[in-house]
């Protein structure tokens, strides 16, 4: 690749990063929002968009169903009381997915086989007559 080439595809991409604080990547992420993972600024109609809107209702059902009104403090704890419990829920599994992975273990060499014992042999002699056993 051409070195001018280069500069103009690393401007247009700097160009397209979000504009969102704090959200690293392209703006509307096309394809994580694509695949489902969510982003401040996903289209809408986006898997990730799409994702992040049934959380946010399914938050809001819950602390509407204790009673709480939006716009109240007591509903916008309820609101990051779940967003906390959710992070630490996700957390958790995390970890407990990374416990449970095999651990990897160090090569060992294998230990070379022990040498072919000698055979033994064993001679009488009898006069004319020798006996020899080997073992």
């Amino acid at each position: 690749m051409r070195p001018g080439i280069f500069a103009v595809l690393t401007a247009l991409s700097l160009g397209a990063c979000s504009k969102v604080p704090g959200d690293p990547g392209f703006a509307g992420h096309p394809l994580d929002c694509a695949v489902g993972f969510m982003h401040a600024d996903c289209e809408p109609g986006s898997l990730g968009y799409e994702k992040a809107a049934a959380i946010n209702s399914g938050d809001d059902a819950t602390c509407r169903s204790y009673g709480l009104e939006f716009g109240t403090p007591a509903y916008a704890q309820c609101r990051q009381n779940t967003v906390s419990q959710r992070a630490s829920n996700n957390a958790a599994l995390a970890a407990a997915i990374i416990a449970s992975r095999p651990q990897p273990q160090p090569y060992q060499l294998p230990m070379p086989s022990p040498p072919p014992r000698p055979l033994s042999t064993n001679c009488q002699n009898y006069g004319q007559i020798i006996n020899c056993q080997t073992q």
